[in-house]
């Protein structure tokens, strides 16, 4: 029954329609924090790693270096949950992210 509700779900879905998804999630990220972009997101509802990786090469801005976490979830609908990150910042160390500098939250 799951599978053939997510392949109704998926009806219609091109690689146009998913460039156009990323497209238009882009240009929000583009639009944070006075147009410097995030420096850290969380999301959920991520499809899988490939579309993750996807959406953090699509956001362009120039102070910006994403990386990505990506952890699948045993989820009966295939959605998983990630963080998008900017290297710059934030250093992944395994199960930790972690804060490049102190100048932000320390003083």
């Amino acid at each position: 029954m799951v599978t053939k509700k997510l392949n109704a779900e998926l009806k219609g879905w091109t690689s146009q329609v998913l460039q156009k998804k990323l497209q238009n999630l882009s240009s929000i990220f583009q639009k944070i924090n006075n147009g410097l972009g995030p420096d850290i997101t969380g999301l959920c509802e991520i499809e899988n790693k490939e579309i993750l990786e996807k959406l953090a090469n699509t956001i362009k801005l120039n102070n910006r270096d994403y990386g990505i976490v990506h952890q699948e979830m045993n989820d009966k609908r295939g959605v998983d949950i990630a963080f998008i990150y900017d290297k710059n910042e934030y250093e992944f160390t395994g199960p930790h992210l972690l804060l490049r500098t102190c100048e932000t939250f320390c003083n």
